[in-house]
């Protein structure tokens, strides 16, 4: 635009018209740019944000980011650890129950099985005796 201002002779009225339909055809230019690109795209939309990222950039922000960072990762170690402690007690746990399990099929349920081996076997003499 500044070019433009600077071409201006308020004398000469061709030339202001000249300059004013220059400046009309390289804006609908600049436009159907934009447009292709989708705007966001545009060399000129990147520089603009990129100028405003560093202008607004704030060290002690960084930091305090880099600082809860930190923190998050010292959390996500606690946790990993909290897991595997967790992991061998379930496990410690289930083998616990498997053994208990085993131990009282044997006890309880093999006691059973021998007053019911015996009474099957009373119970074949009694009828060979009868039969």
């Amino acid at each position: 635009c500044s070019g433009v201002s600077q071409s201006f002779n308020t004398k000469d009225i061709t030339k202001i018209a000249a300059a004013v339909w220059f400046a009309v055809g390289h804006t609908l230019d600049s436009m159907e740019e934009f447009s292709n690109l989708e705007i966001k795209n545009h060399s000129v939309i990147a520089g603009e944000y990129i100028k405003f990222m560093v202008q607004n950039n704030n060290k002690n922000e960084a930091s305090t980011f880099e600082t809860k960072f930190t923190a998050l990762e010292d959390k996500v170690k606690a946790t990993k650890k909290d897991v595997e402690t967790a992991t061998k007690a379930v496990t410690t746990v289930g083998n616990k129950v498997d053994t208990l399990g085993k131990e009282c099929q044997r006890k309880f349920l093999g006691k059973d099985d021998q007053k019911i081996k015996k009474l099957e076997d009373r119970v074949k003499t009694l009828e060979s005796k009868v039969l």
